[in-house]
């Protein structure tokens, strides 16, 4: 069994002090004993849960993709609970629950799914069940980042779901529609950027959430010109949850005038921020993360 931390590093090493104070001293005892590894990485064929605080991190994308469970570090806590005997006295040793009854007493990780944090759309807990079918379902298609940050903390979300994610080199101020769609008509294998109806683009773009302050006209410009092109909306990095829940992708390839705003909880880089202007028309609005 091998628990994998959603967390940050502060956050990661402060979860490590916390199984080896002294007061826990025996946790890592009893994790061994359960034949029970902790790490920070996820580590596909060995992960089996994925520990989170919130539902739309990365690696808690991967467990959802790769079929595991995704829980709260109270899961943990609960499995160590469960396992440690009421009577520390070796002479007067007394079977923890686990050991009394083992089925009865391992922890239910479904009643230990992360709380909803800024999803749009408020699924229930039992969609959080490990699902295989998840594995593909972003066979086919590609995700364009125009970002770094946003390439490093989705590209392996992205190709767990069995899609293929590419880092644009975008040059801010510089950069034309025409050259970026290019791009996209090479990636497409050929065929016409422009999304009909009938034949969705197999090329998702990855909007833009931090650009470097005087660009904001530029970003705005740039953004809508792709989608107007296309005719196909660019998503948001917060957007990836609710496609793997559901096994349904066909949200992130809607025409520009249909949109659901979203918001994230997955980390950005501390840059400038977009304001509450249109990226998807000269009308619309988006969410800031």
């Amino acid at each position: 069994m091998v628990l994998t931390y959603a967390f940050s590093e502060r956050e990661y090493k402060q979860e490590r002090e916390r199984l080896n104070k002294p007061t826990s001293k025996q946790t890592t005892q009893k994790l061994h004993s359960l034949d029970i590894k902790t790490t920070k990485e996820f580590i596909f064929e060995k992960t089996t849960h994925v520990i989170s605080h919130k539902r739309n991190l990365p690696k808690s994308l991967q467990g959802l993709l790769a079929g595991k469970h995704v829980v709260t570090p109270a899961y943990l806590d609960a499995l160590i609970d469960a396992a440690t005997s009421s009577q520390d006295d070796p002479e007067n040793y007394t079977p923890s629950r686990l050991e009394q009854d083992f089925d009865n007493w391992w922890p239910n990780a479904r009643e230990y799914v992360p709380p909803r944090g800024a999803e749009p759309i408020a699924r229930p807990a039992n969609l959080w069940a490990p699902d295989e079918g998840r594995s593909d379902v972003f066979s086919g298609l590609n995700f364009v980042f125009l970002d770094q940050g946003q390439y490093d903390n989705l590209a392996d979300v992205v190709s767990s779901g069995g899609g293929k994610a590419l880092m644009y080199d975008l040059r801010y101020g510089e950069t034309t529609v025409e050259e970026y769609l290019d791009f996209v008509h090479s990636v497409a294998g050929g065929k016409s950027s422009r999304a009909r109806k009938d034949d969705r683009l197999s090329v998702i773009t990855v909007r833009l959430n931090t650009f470097p302050a005087d660009m904001e006209q530029w970003a705005l410009n740039f953004i809508n010109g792709i989608e107007r092109t296309q005719n196909q909306r660019t998503i948001l990095q917060s957007e990836f949850l609710d496609p793997i829940i559901m096994k349904d992708t066909s949200a992130l390839r809607r025409p520009p005038n249909e949109v659901v705003e979203v918001s994230s909880s997955i980390p950005t880089p501390s840059v400038p921020t977009l304001p509450q202007a249109s990226m998807f028309s000269p009308t619309s609005k988006m969410s800031t993360l």
